[in-house]
C-alpha cells in the first residue's frame, strides 16, 4: 500500500471523539499507472472509533502535502503543499472550503489562530502569510527571513505569530492590526522619552 497512516493527536481529541489527521507525502509506484511511477498527493482523516477507520481523503493538491492541522474546534483542517497553496477543508465531510493562493514557492506549514478566524502559512518563498480562514483572503505578508520559512504558529492568545526559518532565526510578529498600532505607539513614546 502506498499510504502510511499514523495515530496520534492529543488526549482531548481522543476523549471528545474528534478525528485526528496525520499525513505524510505519499510517493511510490502506482500500480494502475502506465508509467508505473506517479507521485500521490493525498491526506487522510482517520477516526478513533475503530482503529484504522478512514473517514475521508482530502484530494486536490497537485503536489506533495507537507503539513495538516485542525482548527481548535475540530471543524476544519488546513493543509500545506508544494503546489504553492494551502487548502481549508471541512473535517466532517472532507470537502474543500477554500484555497489560499499567493505564495510563490512550496508552503511548508499552516496553522489556525486559536479563535479559528485566521490561518498563518510558512513558505519556501521566505515569507509567512496571514489569511482569513473563512474567505481565504490574504490579510498580510510577514517578511524579514532571508531563507525559507519552515514553521509558523500563533501564540495562545492569537496576538502574536512566531516563525522559524532556514536562516537560523525565529521571528516574532504582531498578529493583530490593533495590537500593532498599540505597539507602534508605545515604541514612539519610548523613543521620544515620554
Amino acid at each position: 500500500m502506498l499510504a502510511q497512516a499514523f495515530y496520534g493527536g492529543t488526549k482531548d481529541h481522543a476523549l471528545h471523539g474528534i478525528p485526528h489527521v496525520r499525513m505524510r507525502p505519499i510517493s511510490g509506484v502506482d500500480r494502475n499507472s502506465p508509467r508505473r511511477r506517479r507521485r500521490q498527493t493525498l491526506s487522510f482523516i482517520w477516526g478513533y472509533g475503530e482503529r484504522g477507520t478512514l473517514l475521508a481523503t482530502l484530494a486536490g493538491h497537485t503536489s506533495w502535502v507537507y503539513a495538516a492541522a485542525f482548527s481548535r474546534d475540530g471543524e476544519r483542517i488546513v493543509t500545506a503543499s508544494a503546489d504553492h497553496t494551502a487548502r481549508v477543508w471541512d473535517a466532517e465531510s472532507g470537502h474543500l472550503l477554500a484555497t489560499l493562493t499567493g505564495h510563490t514557492a512550496r508552503v511548508n506549514d499552516a496553522a489556525f489562530s486559536p479563535d479559528g478566524e485566521r490561518i498563518v502559512t510558512a513558505s519556501q518563498d521566505k515569507t509567512a502569510r496571514v489569511w482569513d480562514a473563512k474567505t481565504g483572503l490574504l490579510l498580510g505578508t510577514l517578511t524579514g527571513h532571508t531563507d525559507q520559512v519552515y514553521r509558523a504558529a500563533f501564540s495562545p492568545d492569537g496576538k502574536r505569530i512566531v516563525t522559524a526559518g532556514a536562516d537560523n532565526t525565529a521571528r516574532l510578529y504582531v498578529a493583530d492590526l490593533h495590537d500593532l498600532l498599540d505597539w507602534a505607539k508605545k515604541q514612539f513614546l519610548i523613543e521620544s522619552g515620554q
